[in-house]
């Protein structure tokens, strides 16, 4: 794995997970951010359609681009989510949830129905950062790592996903 990756695995492995959550947090220097102020809510926007519909099309941006100009990268796809996977279940199943999120009213699966596929395909856009730099899943990690929970997207997807920010808002709760 790239150092990336394991930096963000590591770091990951040390916040307090859901801590800020329902805190309005100034995004600083990064996207427009739409803020949720509930678990019930957080929920409805990351069974959305344009959540999935987001964060397909910005995994699809990345492969599409590998595999067209950097072949011999694409092809370890597979094997880099292989050695990826085992990693995110072993945070997932020794992180603390009653740090903050039980605390929170965080329903019980969500941090593995949710939270185990964006931290893989973070992982995915680190491992391929040197090639294509994913803002949305930067931008998820971001998240993550400061203790909420970005749990959707509002707005347009559009096919060419680097322009999609221009359309909608992430959603952090």
């Amino acid at each position: 794995m790239h150092s990336r990756t394991v930096a963000f695995l590591d770091d990951l492995a040390e916040v307090q997970w859901f801590s800020q959550v329902g805190k309005v947090m100034k995004p600083n220097d990064h996207i427009e951010t739409i803020f949720v102020s509930n678990w019930d809510q957080a929920v409805t926007h990351c069974t959305s359609s344009a959540s999935d519909d987001a964060s397909i099309e910005s995994l699809n941006q990345i492969s599409m681009y590998l595999h067209q100009n950097h072949r011999d990268a694409y092809q370890l796809w597979n094997t880099k989510i292989a050695e990826m996977k085992p990693r995110i279940a072993y945070l997932l199943s020794n992180k603390k949830r009653d740090e903050a999120g039980n605390e929170n009213g965080m329903p019980d699966d969500l941090i593995y129905k949710f939270s185990s596929s964006d931290m893989l395909r973070i992982c995915i856009a680190f491992e391929y950062s040197d090639f294509y730099q994913s803002r949305y899943y930067s931008e998820l990690a971001y998240w993550y790592l400061n203790g909420h929970f970005p749990c959707g997207w509002v707005g347009d997807v559009a096919e060419d996903f680097e322009d999609a920010f221009s359309l909608g808002k992430l959603v952090v709760f």
